[in-house]
């Protein structure tokens, strides 16, 4: 019966924890370097001798030359020497056995890091840098925690970086806040994707000034400085403005700004 079979070295029980680790589909965000919402092909100074920042998402690159997605899909092509890095958040790296073992490949030829945890490099938040590696001239194909590329659908590896970094054009009426100090609210926007902190914001309006666009249907287009009022959490964005001099609400008329939230490890 089933209760007779023992153990031998080469028949072992597992217990769940450890199942669960054998069928977990990546790991690390974005391992295959497959989702890049900061890159933009027609702008080189967004890939161009980066300087500690995000390009492919969750991935930090440093140094003189270019990072930019490779053709097929996945991975990284470096010219120059770049310094790809990979920063986990605390709660995630406690996780991790001792010692920190990665994997990647770097044209085709999987390599591998062993790290005692203690020495793992940490920021003052505890967050720690798992992965560092100048690559020259060739391309990440990618990085995990396990022998082999991790494969996960791209929809829900772009989920998970949202939780870091997401972008959104909105165009959406306003809404009347108060009617003593003529301030005006656009309704709230919910994040498709909850961040993993409240992040930063910025707006752009359509010429690509800081602010917001108000279009109206009885007057031109003047720029919307943002007031104080902006309530930003890790699920919601409310948006208060002040109405430019001689403009009044009419029907019809919308407010558009392009929002970048940041909650990105640095």
């Amino acid at each position: 019966s089933a209760d007779d079979i023992e153990e031998t070295p080469s028949r072992v029980f597992v217990s769940p924890q450890e199942k669960a680790k054998w069928n977990s589909p990546g790991d690390i965000i974005n391992g295959t370097l497959s989702v890049w919402q900061r890159y933009n092909a027609a702008d080189s100074s967004t890939y161009t001798n980066p300087s500690n920042t995000y390009i492919a998402d969750r991935f930090r690159a440093n140094g003189i030359g270019t990072v930019q997605p490779n053709a097929r899909g996945y991975g990284a092509d470096i010219t120059g020497t770049i310094t790809m890095q990979y920063w986990m958040e605390k709660t995630d790296f406690a996780l991790l056995p001792d010692p920190v073992i990665v994997y990647y490949s770097v044209d085709g030829v999987m390599q591998s890091t062993s790290t005692a945890k203690t020495s793992v490099p940490t920021d003052s938040d505890g967050n720690a840098c798992i992965f560092s590696q100048a690559i020259t001239n060739q391309t990440l194909d990618w990085v995990s925690l396990y022998p082999g590329r991790p494969v996960r659908p791209y929809a829900e590896e772009l989920a998970l970086c949202q939780r870091y970094y997401q972008t959104h054009v909105l165009s959406l009426p306003p809404i009347k806040e108060n009617t003593t100090a003529a301030l005006y609210a656009m309704p709230r926007f919910n994040f498709p994707t909850p961040m993993r902190v409240a992040p930063t914001a910025k707006y752009v309006d359509r010429s690509g000034n800081s602010g917001l666009t108000y279009y109206s249907t009885h007057s031109n287009t003047p720029t919307i400085s943002l007031s104080g009022f902006t309530v930003i959490t890790d699920r919601v964005a409310k948006i208060v403005f002040g109405m430019p001099n001689g403009v009044t609400m009419a029907l019809g008329d919308f407010v558009y700004t392009k929002l970048t939230l940041d909650a990105e490890i640095y």
